[in-house]
């Protein structure tokens, strides 16, 4: 850890083509500290507010924030350190600081697939999204995603039910998830030997302009980005674009033509610009020779979450077996940590198995609450989706606990 580039991203905030022109003037966050700020701010064009910041030279909050890393188990990497994410140094705007949790393990040597869409996704967004990271993270591919809700949060826990690892790339501190409740999932990442990371110092609060930022690292750590669902204007596209400056690979799921959602996937078919996806083997014939080391096509890719059988797979297993590759979770911190959304959607499901659709129905809820809601019940093991889009209270002893608690 240098404190002087911590000094650097507690004074000017993530990385800009303004620090980018600072680096490459002065050549470090050191030389930085020791340079007269009236010609710095001349050098890179800082505004006024940027100019004040720098001239700050104390380093007292610098150890406070190193400090409380420190109590957090969070960890801090520079651009410049031997662990720096080789992929992420190609992209224009390379992150110099790295506040993460969890292991860098996942970044090493593999391949890296991001799968990214809209919050605002149907159903079948995210049962695609769940069922293709499955695919992929248990072929060995690590799922790189912004654990938000939606696509994002589907696609980091489906590479945690396909038994592999995953990366969630943060446009907060990571000492608190976006949104909130989404910490268990966040927590599950973690106890898998996955990785939580951002740009941001732990404690800095989502801002809009954090997630454009946040999304080029996504796509910047990846050889591929695969997009599910994404209106024509929305972060998905935006990353899409990005995908293509950089220089990665980029791949799409089809979509019904009349959704929404769909819109801006579809517009890149029709432009050509990415490569259809309808199963994981389409995006893992792209690197089965450049990686081919980290592949394990031999293993039984898991049942897609709509109970059709993966593609060129063998029968799928039953919801209790494919959950073998998730860390140990107790009952009761799962039952504690349901959303009034998501204890409405499990009391709703106790007659019988129901639908998405028939859920908004009964319960009043929005469509993008029901879908949220549902995903993180599958997180946490207490249902499992069945054939035919319906879901029903998940098997085994979870059940009990769970419906004792909401019935006190």
């Amino acid at each position: 850890m240098d404190p002087y580039g911590v000094w650097m991203t507690a004074r000017l905030g993530g990385a800009t083509l303004k620090t980018n022109l600072l680096l490459g003037r002065y050549g470090g966050p050191r030389q930085l500290y020791e340079a007269d700020p009236e010609e710095a701010a001349a050098v890179a064009g800082l505004s006024p507010v940027e100019k004040r910041a720098l001239q700050n030279r104390s380093l007292d909050d610098v150890f406070e924030l190193v400090a409380q890393c420190d109590r957090l188990g969070i960890h801090i990497l520079h651009t410049w350190e031997p662990d720096y994410p080789p992929l992420l140094t190609e992209i224009a705007v390379p992150p110099f600081t790295l506040f993460y949790r969890g292991s860098l393990e996942p970044l090493r040597q593999r391949l890296c697939i991001a799968i990214v869409g809209t919050r605002s996704c149907t159903r079948y967004g995210t049962q695609v999204s769940e069922q293709l990271a499955a695919e992929l993270a248990s072929c060995g591919v690590t799922v790189v995603s912004g654990m938000a809700d939606g696509i994002d949060a589907s696609a980091n826990l489906g590479a945690l039910k396909g038994g592999g690892r995953t990366v969630a790339v943060l446009g907060n501190g990571v000492d608190k998830a976006y949104p909130a409740h989404n910490t268990y999932l966040m927590e599950q990442i973690l106890e898998s030997g996955g990785l939580v990371l951002s740009e941001y110092a732990p404690g800095s609060r989502i801002h809009r302009t954090h997630f454009p930022a946040r999304n080029r690292i996504i796509s910047g750590l990846s050889q591929g980005v695969l997009v599910v669902e994404a209106p024509l204007r929305s972060g998905a596209m935006i990353t899409a674009s990005l995908a293509l400056e950089q220089n990665r690979d980029l791949f799409v799921v089809p979509g019904n033509i009349t959704s929404i959602p769909s819109e801006g996937t579809n517009q890149m078919l029709k432009e050509q610009c990415a490569k259809p996806v309808t199963c994981a083997l389409d995006i893992l014939e792209e690197y089965l020779v450049s990686h081919a080391d980290c592949l394990r096509l031999t293993t039984p890719l898991p049942e897609a979450p709509t109970g059709r059988r993966a593609c060129g797979t063998a029968p799928a297993e039953a919801p209790e077996a494919r959950r073998r590759g998730w860390p140990p979770q107790s009952r009761e911190r799962a039952a504690q940590t349901l959303s009034s959304e998501e204890q409405c959607l499990f009391e709703a499901l106790q007659d019988s198995p129901l639908t998405a659709d028939q859920l908004i129905a009964l319960t009043g809820l929005s469509a993008s609450k029901v879908i949220s809601a549902l995903t993180m019940l599958e997180a946490k093991g207490c249902i499992d989706a069945l054939p035919g889009g319906r879901f029903a209270p998940a098997l085994g002893g979870i059940l009990n606990s769970l419906g004792g608690s909401s019935g006190e």
